[in-house]
């Protein structure tokens, strides 16, 4: 009972998990992460040009839909600021807000949908104004009941940093844990905030091998010093999410499927010795008039009084086994009703069917012979 609702319980939040709208569409993305080395590359221009060089490079790529870069890919984590509004600031602490950049291809790369405004397009550059989205979660935040966009903005409490406009709003999406709500979320153009470390996603037909063979070779054609990290497709990096839960799924289920085994032979042999030890009486019983059925039923009743009281003692002890498996739980209840009882329900169709052959056995003595035997 401990290990079947404790494997059942995993397996339900294994199928939530799987159905949430992650907010963006990772199938047939690659991500990978380039670094430039401060040595060579220490100022703006010329990480800006690098990275300029290598979109227009891989734009013409066969095999990739969509190029983009951006200060951290979906899942794979994210920075976090201070988020100044123009006209509320406060001698205190500003809030917080998550926080990364991005480059004008990155919403269609991950396909996340804009929401009100727009998104960043080839005509923004670093001389003009100061552009940044937030995400829906931003706007409910910060913005309750009217439209962020207009308004202006600064990320920390530098008041040298200039403003910047909120020109879009755009979809939540998950950005560190699939069973993390997505938190508030400001996303800068990468021309006007100049990152030396980020990721190449890629949209592709191709293997992830391939497409990382592709960027490998280009990057190592702007500057053969430097090599990708870390090349993901997004698919991966959604299992990894998922892998702590499933491990401690498989290794629950293997384990109940050997305790659901060994307790069918159980209450089959304990019921078979039983019915040997009572074959004498069940002999008397049909030789005084009573009918097969009443023996069936005489040994089904037993066997299931004992089984009912066991999985009483199984109920209270998966009721506290749920206490430590609730950080691993996502959409259910530590005490969900319809998992404990599909169990129960599992565990007496089990006991059923173990004790349902001795009990035939037994309906089927022949008293003559029992009572010669005697």
């Amino acid at each position: 009972m401990i290990l079947l609702v404790g494997a059942g319980l995993l397996v339900r939040t294994l199928e939530r998990l799987q159905s949430i709208d992650l907010g963006f569409d990772g199938q047939q993305v690659v991500t990978m992460g380039i670094s430039l080395p401060g040595a060579k590359y220490a100022d703006r221009k010329s990480i800006t040009q690098f990275w300029d060089a290598l979109l227009a490079r891989l734009q013409h790529e066969p095999g990739f839909a969509s190029i983009s870069l951006s200060g951290s890919a979906p899942l794979l984590g994210g920075s976090g600021a201070g988020l100044v509004i123009q006209g509320r600031e406060t001698s205190g602490p500003p809030p917080s807000i998550r926080y990364t950049v991005a480059s004008e291809d990155f919403l269609r790369t991950m396909r996340i949908p804009v929401r009100a405004g727009r998104s960043f397009t080839s005509e923004d550059r670093a001389q003009s104004t100061q552009l940044v989205l937030v995400t829906e979660a931003a706007a409910r935040t910060f913005w309750p009941g009217q439209s962020p966009v207009g308004a202006h903005v600064r990320l920390g409490p530098d008041p040298s940093v200039p403003w910047a406009e909120v020109v879009g709003v755009v979809g939540d999406y998950r950005q560190e844990n699939l069973d993390d709500v997505p938190p508030p979320l400001a996303i800068t153009f990468f021309h006007q905030d100049v990152w030396s470390s980020m990721t190449l996603s890629v949209r592709t037909g191709d293997a992830p091998t391939e497409a990382r063979r592709k960027v490998a070779a280009a990057v190592r054609e702007l500057d053969p010093s430097l090599a990708v990290q870390n090349p993901y497709a997004l698919t991966e990096a959604i299992a990894a999410n998922l892998a702590p839960r499933r491990f401690a799924m498989s290794l629950l289920a293997v384990f109940a499927g050997v305790a659901l085994l060994l307790a069918i032979v159980g209450v089959y042999g304990v019921t078979a010795y039983g019915v040997t030890e009572r074959r004498r009486e069940f002999g008397i019983r049909l030789a005084l008039g009573a009918i097969p059925k009443n023996i069936l039923g005489i040994v089904v009743k037993q066997t299931v009084r004992v089984a009912v009281v066991g999985l009483g003692v199984g109920l209270v002890c998966a009721i506290g086994l749920t206490r430590f498996l609730r950080g691993l739980l996502y959409g259910v209840q530590p005490l969900d009703v319809a998992t404990f009882a599909s169990v129960g329900l599992l565990l007496l169709g089990a006991t059923l069917a173990a004790c349902w052959l001795p009990a035939r056995r037994a309906s089927s003595v022949d008293p003559m012979q029992t009572l010669r035997e005697e």
